[in-house]
């Protein structure tokens, strides 16, 4: 499946896929030489690679796409196209017939050097900043517990699976609230992806940043090189990235759908 998927956002979910971090259902035209595969994350990602002007491959993905998926997609509201080459972009639009598609702009950051941020400086006085274990998210009197809980398991085959493999920080207000949270997705050997979210009450107060300086420090004390993905026009998030260290190193594009 590796040589699918050789560009840098591809090639971090894809290992891990391979590292069995990271659910995923995979289709290709052939079981001896494939030239064509599909991936779906069995949430809001699908992923198209190799060979695009394949028309009988290209009419088996339409088939699959209308027939099996866009149901879980529809209840989802939204999911994200990507593809390995920008021959897809004149196929994907017949691909996905019944959808309105936008073509949007990303962002790929790795960390270029640690800004020594000091989160543990920054962290008021009345919060404290929390290791994802197994009991804070057996606390569902926390506000955003269940929050934090479907993250996770958006990305990992279960909570078990991400306690064992995964890692995460969290910013409490109190011992009743979870007002930020940064956890590892796309885990492969030495390298993982990041997803962070700050409750809108709580934001633009430098959470995130202090939050993801946590976590950017657990990084390094493991060997991990993180990786930030994030809207192009995401300037809050680029500039949270930015303060701890990251740096652009990848611009695609992938496609939005959207349901009403």
């Amino acid at each position: 499946m590796r040589q699918f998927f050789t560009a840098p956002p591809l090639a971090l979910m894809s290992e891990a896929v391979i590292a069995g971090n990271s659910p995923a259902v995979i289709w290709m035209d052939s079981e001896s030489e494939p030239r064509t595969t599909f991936l779906w994350d069995k949430t809001h990602c699908l992923y198209l690679a190799g060979d695009a002007d394949n028309k009988a491959t290209n009419r088996a993905l339409r088939e699959l796409i209308t027939e099996e998926i866009l149901h879980n997609l529809r209840q989802l509201g939204i999911f994200k196209v990507y593809y390995s080459s920008t021959e897809w972009e004149h196929h994907i639009s017949d691909i996905f017939q019944r959808v309105s598609l936008t073509l949007r702009e990303r962002s790929l950051l790795t960390l270029e050097q640690f800004n020594a941020y000091d989160w543990r400086a920054r962290v008021p006085e009345g919060f404290s900043v929390r290791h994802i274990d197994v009991l804070l998210l057996a606390n569902q009197s926390l506000k955003n517990v269940q929050s934090v809980t479907a993250e996770i398991e958006s990305c990992w085959p279960s909570l078990l699976h991400f306690f064992r493999r995964g890692f995460g920080f969290c910013l409490l207000r109190g011992s009743d609230e979870i007002v930020c949270w940064c956890t590892a997705e796309y885990v492969s050997d030495g390298q993982c992806g990041i997803g962070i979210e700050t409750d809108e009450a709580y934001q633009n107060r430098g959470f995130a940043t202090l939050t993801a300086g946590r976590f950017v420090e657990h990084c390094l004390s493991r060997h991990i090189a993180p990786h930030w993905d994030s809207w192009a026009s995401n300037v809050p998030s680029l500039a949270v990235a930015a303060k701890v260290g990251f740096h652009r190193t990848h611009e695609y594009s992938v496609y939005l759908g959207v349901f009403d």
